[in-house]
């Protein structure tokens, strides 16, 4: 079938319409892995031609991944569930764009922050040694980077990571500043689950998710690996007592007829290999693909397929929400041994154990095709708070080298290297970025700025000498002035509107949004 490709050099996108939405759909291909996103919520999948896109070897035509896509669950304190997941449609429950801070508002014309944006490392190295050149001229990557949302229609201002070289609190490349990515190629959107009425049935939860799929050209296993991390804002005006993310993937190893999975709970990952040694595409020795999760905990490893009604795919919100839960749709636990279905022992972790090992549990030891096995793993990441921000980080990795059983042991190995090399990165916590919104404090006291909005007369209380500049959104400074020591009021002449208010002293910067009316 005919593929679509956006590679990174070209840094495009294809806008593609699905129930009236314009979305956008592109392709990354940093390393010996070239798949396929969209801002619809369903990754490593080509819905025109309904075909997977997560080509491995790079070049082969050959694929591993059909679809891969995130259901997020929540129950607020009152015991009321909500649900956003969704299988293979893009745009079902997850959408492009930000989210309004304390309404989670938007609407099919406010979006903000929509589109797909893809940088590489090279393109800012190169930014850094010269941007302050004469003749220099800022790629399209780094100057539309979505560092900002429009603050005045409501949104954060602070949205995509980036480097604030002078720490000014905008981003302004001409200034330096760059985005702040991992790895050597890094693909970044935004989505939301509020825009519109959710396929799945589930009730919205107000939620902002930002991915950034990120990879390494190297001549290691990172060449074979592909890293995602999600970072989940609680938009809504309430917290949630318990949330979980279920993380959704639809192997095709070539020929996806006879896919087998299962899952290694020590190393919080679950993989999908060929149930026997010769693929119709692949052929001999076919590969083995695989989800780690790198940062939270595995409660849940499940799969569905065909055998009978309560393991087909969900279909309604009771459908996920008992998957999440370890529970077939029937609202059965899942059992240990045969297919998961109808034991005596309850176990949350289907088909445990390693297939190179006769005795321990698997699809192998079970004895019987798996008609397209689909698996799925949930982290219940326990309270998410008002306004709180959580990360999940992933990496996708592939076993080669073996015969289809011996490349799970290969897969696990090369899940313990990318657990290891995540765990040595010291910048990979959740807010991994320098914040331009920086809070530095000077012992126990920080700078008071009131009242907020005001009709330009402000009081700063700060302990000690300080200086105040006042910049536009557009980063034009607009208002400065030095030599103030503890409270003092200023008078700021200054039109109606957002601005950036940055209190120094000794060269470390406090910065906050005002409003002037």
């Amino acid at each position: 079938m005919k593929k679509i490709y956006i590679t990174l050099v070209s840094l495009a996108s294809i806008p593609v319409s699905v129930n009236a939405q314009v979305y956008s759909t592109a392709t990354f291909s940093g390393n010996n892995i070239e798949a396929a996103v969209n801002n619809g919520g369903v990754f490593f999948n080509d819905e025109i031609n309904q075909s997977p896109a997560y080509e491995y070897p790079k070049g082969s035509g050959n694929h591993l991944v059909y679809a891969n896509s995130f259901w997020f669950g929540a129950e607020d304190n009152f015991g009321n569930k909500k649900l956003a997941a969704q299988l293979y449609s893009m745009g079902d429950d997850l959408f492009p764009g930000s989210l309004k801070p304390l309404s989670a508002n938007t609407s099919s014309g406010d979006f903000n922050n929509n589109e797909i944006y893809q940088v590489s490392k090279s393109e800012i190295d190169n930014h850094i040694l010269n941007y302050s050149n004469s003749g220099y001229v800022v790629p399209t990557s780094i100057e539309n980077w979505p560092a900002h949302g429009d603050y005045s229609a409501g949104y954060d201002f602070y949205s995509a990571p980036f480097v604030d070289v002078n720490y000014d609190g905008i981003y302004d490349p001409l200034d330096g500043d760059y985005p702040k990515i991992r790895g050597d190629y890094a693909t970044y959107m935004i989505l939301n689950d509020k825009m519109n009425v959710h396929a799945s049935g589930g009730e919205p939860m107000g939620i902002e998710c930002h991915f950034m799929f990120y990879q390494y050209e190297t001549s290691d296993y990172l060449n074979n690996t592909v890293f995602l991390n999600l970072k989940v804002i609680n938009r809504s005006t309430a917290p949630y007592a318990q949330f979980k993310v279920g993380t959704f993937l639809d192997p095709e190893i070539g020929n996806g007829a006879d896919d087998a999975v299962g899952c290694d709970t020590n190393r919080r990952v679950m993989y999908a290999y060929n149930f026997n040694n010769n693929d119709d595409v692949y052929g001999a020795n076919p590969p083995a693909i695989g989800v780690v999760n790198l940062n939270q905990s595995m409660d849940v490893f499940g799969r569905f397929n065909d055998d009978i009604s309560a393991m087909t795919l969900p279909t309604t919100v009771a459908d996920y929400q008992n998957f999440l839960d370890g529970k077939w749709k029937d609202g059965t636990p899942f059992t240990e041994g045969g297919n998961g279905y109808g034991g005596s022992q309850t176990t949350k972790y289907l088909f445990s154990g390693n297939p190179n090992n006769p005795i321990e549990w698997s699809e192998v030891e079970v004895g019987t095709a798996s008609n397209e096995s689909r698996m799925f793993m949930v982290a219940d990441v326990g309270p998410l708070l008002f306004e709180e921000e959580i990360c999940l980080d992933y990496a996708f990795v592939v076993g080669d080298g073996g015969n289809h059983i011996e490349n799970v042991n290969n897969l696990l190995a090369v899940a313990n290297d990318a657990q290891n090399f995540f765990n040595a990165q010291e910048d990979f916590v959740c807010e991994y970025y320098e914040d331009a919104l920086k809070v530095e404090t000077y012992g126990l006291i920080s700078p008071s700025v009131y009242p907020n909005p005001s009709n330009g007369e402000l009081t700063i209380d700060f302990k000690g000498e300080y200086r105040v500049e006042i910049h536009a959104l557009d980063g034009r400074m607009v208002y400065q002035q030095s030599n103030l020591q503890n409270a003092q009021k200023l008078n700021a002449s200054i039109d109606a509107g957002s601005y950036i208010l940055s209190v120094i002293q000794n060269e470390q910067r406090y910065t906050t949004q005002i409003i002037v009316q």
